[in-house]
């Protein structure tokens, strides 16, 4: 598969010769394949590519990346690949926000010493800031951090340096800082749930990731999956039959990639061992029902509503509702497509003769 040739060469940054810093002139390529080479990662969308090339951009900055955007839509792939290409030499420290307990907080990413506290240990504890020196701490679900632990969390960031608990000495890190979250963080400061300074402080360098239901690179991170899938099972291909594409054309995914990759492999299964087929089918599918697209945005479109108006005998209200539009829309439908007018009249017809007989 073929991926992001137009940004094999970033000419818009390479040309600029001696006004460009030096480790600008020298990422385009390792960033690149370091993004492209991860397992979840496929960038065949243009909303996806535009984050791709600002990651690449950013990489070996030390600006702080606030990443945001729905469950499941590759947050922690991204923040991972910008780490691999930033040339750190320290690790990549996952700390997920929304599990630490308030009063834990400051333990948990500043460290302790022993007997800090009841039920301490013994040892003391090195805590994320310090784990991580000299690479990258993700503060993952940032949104979920107590309020009351955010103003510790930007004097650190402020500072670059930590204290730990029961303790007195500030120790300097030297961290990059990556969060994530799936929350609207400019509401949340606008509604007091959020510090507007810390706000500031993560979000030097913004990349919001689109939703699976608005990429148009759905098949090629489907085959991506699949190729992976087929491998742990030990087949040569999976395949999915048209019908199962039309199918999944009309999901939402509220799950988004993740959700993506877990239903192949569930339908993968279903057909490798349920039929003893490599091809998966629509039955093979599993989707909840109030995520699935009304079939008004297929190219079917008129199709659906002649099924609609017979279906109801030709209420339009009805029609409407089960296409989920309004009847404003319906009759401009209707206008669009002469043929379903005259399958309402034919309904209609059908119906009064009925109710003389």
């Amino acid at each position: 598969m073929e991926k992001n040739e137009q940004f094999a060469d970033d000419t818009s940054l390479s040309r600029r010769g001696d006004k460009l810093s030096p480790f600008m002139k020298t990422n385009s390529t390792r960033t690149l394949r370091s993004l492209e080479q991860h397992e979840q990662t496929v960038w065949e969308c243009p909303k996806a590519q535009n984050v791709l090339r600002l990651s690449r951009r950013i990489a070996r900055t030390d600006a702080s990346v606030l990443i945001q955007g729905e469950t499941g839509t590759g947050k922690e792939v991204v923040a991972r690949a910008i780490h691999r290409a930033s040339g750190r030499n320290g690790p990549f420290v996952p700390v997920n926000c929304g599990a630490i307990p308030e009063s834990l907080v400051a333990a948990e990413l500043f460290g302790y010493e022993k007997g800090a506290f009841t039920g301490a240990s013994p040892r003391g504890h090195r805590g994320k800031f310090i784990v991580a020196d000299r690479g990258t701490l993700f503060l993952d679900e940032i949104g979920e951090m107590p309020y009351a632990s955010q103003v510790a969390l930007l004097r650190a960031l402020e500072d670059k340096r930590i204290t730990p608990v029961g303790s007195n000495r500030p120790t300097s890190v030297d961290v990059r800082i990556i969060a994530a979250t799936n929350r609207n963080l400019v509401r949340d400061v606008n509604e007091r749930r959020f510090r507007a300074d810390l706000y500031y402080r993560l979000c030097e360098i913004e990349l919001t990731l689109p939703p699976l239901r608005e990429r148009e690179d759905l098949f090629p991170l489907s085959a991506h999956f699949l190729q992976t899938i087929a491998h742990e099972l030990g087949v040569e291909s999976l395949t999915l039959e048209e019908k199962a594409k039309a199918r999944m054309k009309e999901y939402e995914w509220p799950g988004n990639i993740r959700e993506l990759r877990h239903t192949l492999r569930q339908a993968a299964y279903q057909a490798l061992f349920g039929r003893q087929s490599t091809t998966i089918r629509t039955q093979d599918l599993r989707f909840s029902a109030q995520h699935t697209k009304q079939p008004t945005l297929s190219y079917d479109e008129e199709s659906f509503l002649e099924r609609q108006i017979v279906k109801t005998g030709g209420n339009l209200s009805q029609t409407a509702k089960n296409a989920g539009i309004g009847r404003t829309t319906l009759y401009r439908k209707l206008n669009r497509y002469p043929r379903l007018k005259e399958v309402l009249d034919h309904v209609k017809g059908r119906r009064a003769s009925t109710s003389h007989t």
